[in-house]
């Protein structure tokens, strides 16, 4: 059994969108006490939300690179599939 790298590399570019996409997915929903402590009102600012604005900003960037990464996965193996 040989094996079809182009189809291999696209597999993998698959898995790593898919991943991608659910982290982009899960920086949507949070925890109701989250919620709760981000929504509390305080003098001059408020670092809860600060916070979870970062941790969202960082999550929502590691979904971009995988979805990216997953698509030029995908488009490698595209190439490939056409030169081989």
């Amino acid at each position: 059994m040989s094996v079809n790298f182009p189809a291999t590399l696209a597999i993998i570019g698959l898995i790593f969108a898919f991943i991608g996409g659910l982290i982009l997915a899960f920086t949507l929903f949070k925890a109701k006490d989250t919620i709760d402590e981000m929504s509390k009102t305080y003098w001059d600012f408020n670092p809860p939300f600060r916070n979870e604005l970062w941790k969202e900003r960082n999550r929502a960037l590691w979904g971009i690179l995988f979805l990216v990464g997953g698509f030029l996965l995908q488009l490698i193996s595209y190439i490939l599939q056409i030169w081989l």
